[in-house]
């Protein structure tokens, strides 16, 4: 996706929430697509912390930040609990399994207040 300037980068945001609000309609998610979840979570970490680098005084930038990097660790330990009940043999990584309710919920929370834009 090349990114020319701030309409190309809001879109591309603007997509992967998206994606994200397509694998929250889903009840239940594979290793793979919680993966893909967790990455979008990553990026959007990265992006509000690069704003608050920039603005310090941000203070939205700021709790939007932290609001995700709390996620992104809850999400990290359930992907640790996963890997290693894949590795001993209790559970199968790829097997569809519901996405914790509290990680959902502020999922859910924060498309609600993300600016999806009109759809295309």
């Amino acid at each position: 996706f090349p990114l020319t300037g701030e309409r190309d980068f809001i879109a591309c945001c603007q997509q992967e929430m998206r994606k994200l609000e397509a694998f929250l309609g889903k009840p239940r998610l594979t290793g793979r697509e919680f993966h893909a979840v967790r990455k979008i979570v990553s990026q959007q970490v990265s992006y509000y912390d690069t704003l608050r680098a920039l603005a310090p005084d941000d203070l939205q930038a700021r709790q939007i930040s932290r609001y995700l990097a709390a996620i992104n660790g809850l999400m990290g330990d359930r992907h640790d609990e996963m890997v290693s009940g894949n590795l001993a043999g209790h559970s199968d990584y790829n097997a569809p399994a519901p996405l914790d309710a509290g990680i959902r919920q502020r999922l859910e929370q924060f498309l609600e207040r993300y600016p999806l834009g009109v759809r295309q």
